[in-house]
């Protein structure tokens, strides 16, 4: 696992960010789906945002290119939904 190799221990289970931001989304979904689109909006954003840190730090580059084309595929999801919303992603 690339985080061993970074001399960190991959996660065994979902932080508290990962439980709050999925109870968030569900509560949110319930509400309709602009509602779940822009709850789901502010997740792929903070995604975007820790892609963008990774990739200001020293990385191997095998890993570099693997967190680029995460970010990549994190962006397509960010723009889509700001699409269905008739809105321009917040960069």
């Amino acid at each position: 696992m690339w985080e061993r190799r970074l001399g960190g221990e991959p996660p065994s289970r979902r932080d508290l960010m990962g439980f709050a931001i999925e109870g968030f989304t569900a509560v949110t979904a319930s509400l309709g789906d602009t509602a779940a689109l822009m709850a789901m909006r502010s997740n792929e954003e903070l995604t975007n945002d820790v892609h963008d840190r990774a990739l200001t730090r020293a990385l191997p580059p095998d890993i570099r290119t693997l967190v680029e084309r995460n970010q990549q595929d994190e962006r397509r999801h960010r723009d889509w939904i700001a699409g269905q919303l008739g809105a321009q992603p917040r960069r």
